[in-house]
């Protein structure tokens, strides 16, 4: 009988999503607007978090209030320059002074752009962690977002087996949540040492997650083909 033979090597592994984050903002504020339902698919880019700009834009006018002003102080230390009645140390201080404002202005121009957060990519929203009106601390989390478009695996294989990986190798992986269900994917990471403690190297594979069946954190058990022979001639065992 002529069949089509594997040569496996199991493990178990746990999936994680292929992009992950936490939303944390990065100044301090009052949120006055959540632009997002809980578990909302979003595209990149989406507005999803509006902080107060108010002191932050009141900021940012003042310095280039400031700007305006060393900048025509400069025009006139220019004509003061060129007609020899001050020093080229005196342009070069005040030259100085207008590039310092610039970066100020930059600075607090910065600060206000962070008052609105975007998704930095295209997924799925968790649970939020605030409500509208809650002063929030830079850092503090606000929702988790997750594109499981497809499935990472990371997974454990013994050193032994190390000659007979190779790149996109196919892996088939197995849930307890799927009972008689297969997903098949391929490896596209292999990590460059071995672990000294328990001899294995460690592997990162990608499974397409159609229907988002698959989550991440899941515990899985893994099937890696090390080898396959297309046409190979089985016999009985009993026939021996």
């Amino acid at each position: 009988q002529i069949l089509k033979v594997s040569d496996d090597v199991s493990a178990v592994g746990s999936l994680l999503a292929e992009e992950s984050v936490i939303i944390r903002p990065e100044i301090d504020g009052r949120i006055i607007g959540l632009h997002f339902q809980e578990g909302q698919a979003i595209a990149a880019g989406a507005k999803l978090v509006t902080i107060d700009a108010t002191e932050y834009e009141a900021q940012a006018a003042a310095q280039r209030a400031d700007l305006k002003t060393e900048e025509q102080r400069l025009v006139r230390t220019k004509d003061l320059y060129e007609q020899k009645f001050i020093s080229k140390d005196a342009l070069d201080v005040q030259v100085g002074n207008v590039a310092r404002l610039k970066a100020h202005v930059d600075e607090a121009e910065s600060r206000t752009a962070k008052t609105v957060i975007r998704a930095p990519f295209a997924g799925i929203l968790g649970l939020r962690q605030v409500s509208p009106g809650a002063y929030v601390k830079a850092g503090n989390d606000i929702v988790r977002l997750e594109n499981v478009s497809s499935i990472k695996v990371d997974f454990r294989i013994p050193e032994n087996y190390l000659s007979k990986i190779r790149p996109n190798q196919e892996i088939s992986v197995k849930l307890d949540a799927y009972p008689g269900e297969e997903f098949r994917g391929r490896v596209y990471a292999v990590e460059p040492v071995v672990d000294e403690r328990t001899r294995t190297i460690a592997m990162r594979a990608r499974i397409p997650n159609k229907g988002f069946k698959l989550k991440p954190g899941m515990f899985v058990r893994v099937a890696v083909t090390l080898d396959s022979r297309p046409n190979a001639m089985i016999i009985r065992e009993q026939a021996i």
